[in-house]
This record gives structure tokens, sequence and C-alpha cells, in this order.
């Protein structure tokens, strides 16, 4: 996550869900912690040692009073050793249970959203997140987005998400992160529709973009993804079609299709290319066909009984009743016949 070129700090002050101290209260108890008096428990993190009150521990971090109090430990007990945390960021953790401040910077704002979850100290959490969202550019979106899986942040991550969403077509030129988005991770992002891009052509360039990154690993994705752009140039959907070489890197037209649709499901089944369902931009549909790339020609398949629209496809092997699934459409003059026709009755209650 890249926060290059961001080089102020917030200190954030507590929110109301912790136990409020007065000024002269926390001053008080702050300068005795600095003085080492009436201190009644030590926290040692990788061979440093921090004095400290249990109750200003206790009144900002259920973490601690679970520590304090559990049956496991002596209520006499002054030494704690404490894992999963540097001494600086315990060091700041520490200050903010009695100052009830904390500075955040671009260099310590992702440990100690870490430290702030690890000892559940809201205060701090919520901190992060303001500055996480207060420096959210084309860069940093996908990363702190992709933080909010480690952590409960769902104001931030739905700021976050938007933003990739609304900044799309400016995002996937610039951004190292995008290149580094998970098929999955990719596909929810185009199919979703705040996606803002000027024309589909960008989406287009994005996935190439995506795949040309890895094309040994991610050429096998194309089917997934491109289904998620659609048939649409901003008016109408479309019939025609276009085939792409990962391996020439490049496109070429194919046969128009029998019927004009967009956010269709796509899928290869024995060298047939299945264009499923989606919307012909008056009503969902139910249609089925499919591709043979050596004939260069389209035929019908088994309509879906139930109408689809973005949906996904995929190949289950060894079902019985999925076999037989596709069928001429002999209907339509100057069509070529196919040797064999098959056609499957599983599609009218079910996806392919």
């Amino acid at each position: 996550m890249d926060m290059e070129g961001a080089t102020t700090s917030s200190c954030f002050p507590q929110p109301h869900m912790e136990r409020k101290m007065s000024a002269m209260t926390c001053e008080i108890f702050n300068e005795l912690r600095l003085e080492g008096k009436l201190c009644d428990v030590v926290i040692k993190v990788n061979g440093f040692e921090f004095s400290a009150h249990k109750n200003i521990l206790c009144s900002c971090s259920s973490y601690f009073r679970a520590l304090f109090t559990s049956g496991w430990n002596n209520t006499e007990k002054k030494v704690y050793n404490i894992p999963g945390v540097s001494p600086d960021m315990m060091k700041l953790i520490i200050e903010y249970a009695y100052t009830r401040t904390v500075p955040i910077t671009p260099d310590n704002v992702e440990k100690l959203l870490a430290a702030a979850d690890q000892f559940n100290i809201m205060g701090i959490v919520r901190g992060c997140c303001e500055f996480l969202k207060s420096k959210l550019c084309l860069d940093n979106c996908i990363g702190i987005c992709k933080l909010t899986d480690y952590y409960y942040c769902p104001e931030l991550r739905q700021k976050a998400y938007m933003f990739i969403l609304h900044n799309f077509e400016e995002m996937m030129k610039v951004s190292a992160e995008f290149l580094e988005l998970s098929v999955t991770e990719l596909r929810d992002i185009i199919e979703k529709d705040e996606l803002n891009v000027k024309q589909e052509d960008a989406v287009f360039e994005a996935i190439l973009k995506w795949i040309s990154h890895d094309p040994q690993n991610r050429k096998q994705y194309i089917s997934v993804l491109l289904p998620k752009v659609g048939g649409f140039d901003g008016i109408n959907r479309l019939r025609s079609a276009e085939a792409y070489s990962p391996v020439a890197n490049t496109w070429r037209t194919i046969p128009t299709m029998f019927n004009p649709r967009s956010n269709f499901g796509i899928e290869v089944v024995d060298d047939l290319l299945f264009v499923v369902g989606g919307f012909n931009g008056f009503t969902t549909t139910f249609n089925v066909e499919c591709y043979d790339e050596k004939t260069e020609e389209w035929y019908d398949a088994h309509d879906m009984g139930i109408y689809r629209s973005a949906l996904s496809c995929c190949v289950v092997p060894g079902l019985a009743n999925v076999g037989e699934y596709t069928a001429c459409r002999e209907h339509l003059p100057g069509l070529a016949q196919r040797d064999e026709v098959k056609h499957s009755a599983s599609t009218s209650t079910l996806p392919v």
C-alpha cells in the first residue's frame, strides 16, 4: 500500500465508547507514569519494559481488562510479557491510554491499526481508518481496500471500494496494485453496476492489461472476465463478436451471434464456446447458443428454463444428466448443419 508523498500526521482523540477521563486526571496519571510512581504493572515487549497503572490500561482496552482480571492470572502479578507487537507500537498504545491521543503517520498507520485491533482499542482503530480515508488515491486505493480484509473497518472498506469503482479508468492505468488483483477480485469489480467508465473499451483494456502482466497463468481466465464486459455499445446490445488471441495479442472478427445480448455467461465445453442468458436490451433472456471455432459458425443450444443475466458458468464433469447439449437451428436458411446434433435436458432447470 503506497502512500508516498503523504508526510502529514494526525492526532485522533478517543471516541465516545471509551471511558472518559478529565484532562487533569490524564495529566496527573501520565506524570505519575513517567516518574514511575504508584505503577502496579510492567508490560514487557521484546526486552523493553513499560511501567503503567492497571486501571488506566483497563479503561481503554478490553484486552488488558481481561488480562489483568482473568482467573488464570494472579491479581498480584506485576510483569506481563506481551507477544505480537513491537516496542514502538506498545509505547504508542500506552501513551494513548493516558492521553487519549495518538500520532498517526503514513509510516506507522498499518502497524498501529494492527496493534489497536490486537488490543481492541477502538479509538485508535477509528483514527487509523479516518487517516486512511483522507489518504485514498489512485495508487493506494486497492491496498487500503485489501487491508480491511484483516480488520473490521466496514466504513473504510466501503469508501475505498467506491473510490476504486468511481476512478477505475484512471486507476487501472497507474496503479501497480491493480496488476496484483486476483481474478475473483477483478471480476467482482468489473461486474459492479457502480463501475464508472466512459466506454466498455476501458474495461477491455483493463482486462488485457491484467492478463498481459502474467499471460501464462492468466490467459485461462479470458472466458471468466470478458463476459462481464458485455456486448453493449452504450446504446444497443450487440450480436457482433470478436475472438482474442493471447499469444498474438490480437482480436479478429467472428460471425455474429443469433441474439443480441450483454451480461451473459460464457464457458467452453468440448471445444465449443457457450454463451448463456444475458440481457437483450429489453428483457433478461434464457436462450443459449454456442460457437464452433472449427466451422466458424454458431449453433443453438438447449435453452434454460429460467431467465438469467449477469451470471457465471462453470463445467461440472461427471454428472450423468449433463453431456449432450447442442442443437442446430434448422429453420434458419443458410445455416450449416452439424454432423452430430445434441441437446441437454439438464439446462432446462439448471445453469450450464
